[in-house]
């Protein structure tokens, strides 16, 4: 009940009626019995109502106790008929004078009607804009400026006021399309949206700054309840109680961004560096594909059909160009990944220490998962070849013996890798005087302790944890290669390797010896002995006849740069994205993600 009502009634004597006059309409029923004491309560609207009400119950000075309440328009007890005006109480609710202050007075809660009144009573000059300067709980000097009109704004349809109360401060404080907006009939808060928007991509701007530093407690609500929803965050660096209304940017919105920034196709004749930027982004598109949850078929479907355009080029600039690439001066950095050894001989000197990280099977959209994941900081990021085909007996045995396959045919076979790649290494360290160390290692929570840091002066470490997750993802691909790889990345294996690598001075490098591609799984043919080598995405005949009377439908490459004919003629690969087992990733092939690798420079943190 409003305190100001109720005050001005007077019971009077017990054994007269009450008479109120309240030409507004202003008091309840409950606060009539309260101020009153009534038993009864009468209403009258007109003359006639009234002379029905009082000779029914203002006669009897022995019955209930009465209040008529009066609601035509009788300002002054003198109004009231002479016998109703001698025999009763009259008492006259009086109310502020002026339209608008009125207005807000009746269309507020009782407690927030008491306060209003308080501040007519102390100020009868009061206008309606004190009042909302009240009911909002700012000063009025804060309805001068934007910033106090809209936190005021915001306080007022937080509260719950009334549509009266909004209507007029949507008039009383505009125009502005914020407020006009919040303070609508059916609220839109797309202005104040657009403008925070604005402010987190560029919050050096002093009057956005002002005006959300006003209302930071009143826009916090609006995203903590849902009504505003999340701005993508921006490089700047913005107040830490503004990130509550920041998020990072989706898979999906990440993946649509990255689509529309995709490098240019090199020609057929290029040199490898085109490639790389094209190799690393499409690397980053796949990394967010596979974040994409719940999974959008239509997103997928269209950039793999940006990748077959790529694929096509890519195969056509193999066939013309791969060669002459290996051949090439590696002084600015590695072609191929037979040129990573004497690149870090050359880069670590006669006394620098040099740890290379060897990541099987470690695709760019690996790559940029693991840059991302690990507590490194990337100086220096680039990209080479794979041999082909990009197969770990080949490629990774070309990284320690630093040079093409043709030196080392009689160790191709996959069972001598564990012996000759140690030797390889040795033996090319040597050759500078350098001593060395080539091991392989899980990347499990216990493997730290096998890498020999301070007794070589050359390190060569094979971390197989990437090799084992992309052929664990049988059934999930890339969507499964990243949730393992995530794991393990938590793990800390990587983390604490380098960070000893850092304590014991050495250079750490990074690379691989194939990437991998996302499959599309088929039945492929049984040839048996046919093929002394069907792998996933390449098949080894015994001879060049068998290759060409082939049952499976693949590429044939007239000569493989590196091998000799007697081996590269006896290849096939397998076209586009096809599997010729039931493997979702694999390699072997010719695609941009088996063949362009990552060679970076890192250290920790």
């Amino acid at each position: 009940m409003r305190q100001w009502v109720v005050g001005q009634m007077s019971a009077g004597n017990a054994a007269r009626p009450v008479v109120v006059l309240d030409p507004h309409a202003v008091a309840s029923e409950d606060e009539l019995r309260t101020g009153t004491h009534a038993d009864v309560v009468a209403s009258s609207t007109d003359w006639f109502s009234l002379r029905q009400v009082w000779e029914r119950h203002g006669r009897d000075p022995h019955g209930s106790r009465v209040t008529i309440h009066v609601l035509d328009a009788l300002h002054q007890p003198a109004d009231l008929p002479w016998d109703i005006e001698q025999g009763a109480t009259v008492c006259r609710l009086r109310v502020p004078p002026d339209p608008t202050v009125r207005a807000l007075v009746l269309a507020v809660t009782d407690e927030d009607s008491d306060r209003l009144m308080a501040v007519v009573d102390s100020t009868p000059t009061a206008t309606g804009l004190d009042l909302l300067a009240a009911l909002a709980g700012v000063s009025r000097d804060a309805l001068d400026d934007r910033p106090g009109r809209v936190r005021a704004a915001l306080r007022l349809l937080r509260a719950g006021q009334s549509h009266t109360v909004l209507s007029y401060a949507r008039q009383a404080l505009g125009p502005d399309p914020v407020l006009e907006g919040a303070l609508d009939a059916v609220p839109s808060f797309d202005p104040l949206k657009e403008l925070w928007d604005e402010w987190v991509t560029s919050p050096d701007d002093p009057d956005l700054s002002q005006l959300f530093d006003a209302c930071r407690t009143e826009v916090s609500d609006l995203f903590l309840d849902g009504t505003l929803q999340p701005s993508l965050a921006a490089t700047a660096v913005i107040p830490r109680w503004a990130r509550l209304g920041t998020r990072e940017a989706s898979p999906a919105e990440r993946l649509q961004s990255l689509m529309a920034q995709q490098p240019p196709t090199p020609l057929p004749t290029a040199p490898l560096e085109p490639w790389l930027p094209v190799a690393a982004w499409w690397g980053s598109v796949r990394n967010e594909l596979a974040q994409v949850n719940p999974p959008d078929e239509q997103l997928a479907a269209s950039a793999w059909a940006v990748w077959d355009g790529i694929d096509a080029a890519f195969l056509t600039w193999i066939r013309q160009s791969y060669g002459a690439q290996l051949g090439r001066n590696w002084v600015n950095g590695p072609k191929g990944l037979h040129q990573v050894q004497p690149y870090l001989a050359k880069q670590a000197g006669q006394d620098g220490r040099v740890l290379l990280l060897v990541f099987d099977g470690m695709s760019h959209t690996l790559w940029t998962q693991i840059r991302s994941g690990a507590r490194m900081t990337v100086l220096h990021s680039s990209g080479t070849l794979t041999m082909l085909p990009s197969l770990t007996e080949i490629s990774r045995q070309a990284i320690a013996a630093a040079d093409l396959p043709t030196a080392f045919l009689d160790t191709l076979n996959p069972s001598d890798l564990t012996e000759a790649e140690p030797v390889h290494w040795a033996r090319a360290w040597a050759t500078h005087e350098r001593s060395a160390g080539w091991l392989r290692v899980d990347g499990g929570l216990a493997d730290l302790s096998k890498v020999p840091l301070g007794h070589h002066d050359a390190i060569g470490v094979v971390i197989s944890a990437t090799d084992k997750q992309m052929h664990a993802a049988r059934m999930m691909g890339d969507v499964g290669l990243h949730a393992g790889m995530k794991a393990w990345l938590r793990s800390g294996f990587l983390d604490r390797l380098l960070e000893a690598a850092e304590q014991h001075g050495y250079e750490v490098w990074v690379t691989t010896d194939h990437g991998g591609i996302e499959c599309l799984p088929t039945k492929g043919p049984n040839e048996g002995a046919l093929v002394p080598r069907a792998g996933t995405r390449h098949r080894r005949y015994a001879n060049k006849t068998l290759r060409d009377a082939a049952v499976a439908e693949g590429i044939v490459l007239d000569s493989v740069p590196g091998l000799p004919a007697t081996y590269g003629d006896c290849l096939l690969f397998a076209p586009g994205r096809v599997s010729w087992k039931q493997a979702r990733i694999s390699h072997g092939g010719l695609s941009l993600d088996e063949v362009v690798v990552p060679f970076a420079k890192v250290v920790a943190g």
